[in-house]
């Protein structure tokens, strides 16, 4: 873990507390990362209740309740799937404040996708209580690697959710 990012984990944590912030992370291209990140600090667990790995159709919906309508309609890889994934997040934790991710970071270089265009793409739903949820678009470089792109987005998201509870 950069020290770039454990110094933004203690900052949202010091915020996350004064505002009685309590997270939860439904992650599929990342894979756990940004849980990992919030979970990095001694005392996390007075702001993160838990998090949702799912990197596949069946685990999203089983986890987090995605109708199979949205995958058919828009695809894993999209604002409303981001956007169902935290809604998924909070009616199936104790938190009020939900973090997802979904989207397509690259292939192997022997792969083909049937999704060429969404390659590269990847959607952010932050999604507070009985707020509006902010939907953030990426475009990453898949030139890089995995885990290069994987830290990108951890960092562009813990960056985001600083500056809202900056302002809440």
């Amino acid at each position: 873990m950069t020290s770039n990012i454990l110094s933004l984990v203690k900052e949202i944590y010091l915020l996350a507390i004064a505002n009685g912030t309590i997270f939860t992370t439904a992650e599929s291209c990342t894979a756990g990362s940004i849980a990992t990140a919030l979970t990095s600090i001694e005392g996390a667990s007075q702001y993160y209740d838990r998090g949702f790995i799912t990197y596949s159709k069946q685990s999203k919906i089983a986890m987090l309740n995605i109708d199979e309508d949205i995958f058919l309609q828009y695809g894993s890889v999209s604002r409303q799937m981001a956007h169902n994934m935290a809604k998924g997040a909070l009616f199936n934790s104790q938190a009020n404040f939900a973090i997802s991710v979904t989207g397509n970071i690259g292939l192997a270089k022997d792969q083909h996708s049937m999704q060429d265009e969404a390659l590269g793409s990847v959607y952010i739903a932050l999604l507070q209580k009985n707020k509006e949820a902010i939907i953030l678009p990426m475009s990453l470089d898949v030139s890089l690697s995995r885990s290069d792109n994987i830290s990108l987005i951890a960092q562009f998201v813990l960056n985001s959710i600083r500056e809202i509870l900056l302002h809440s």
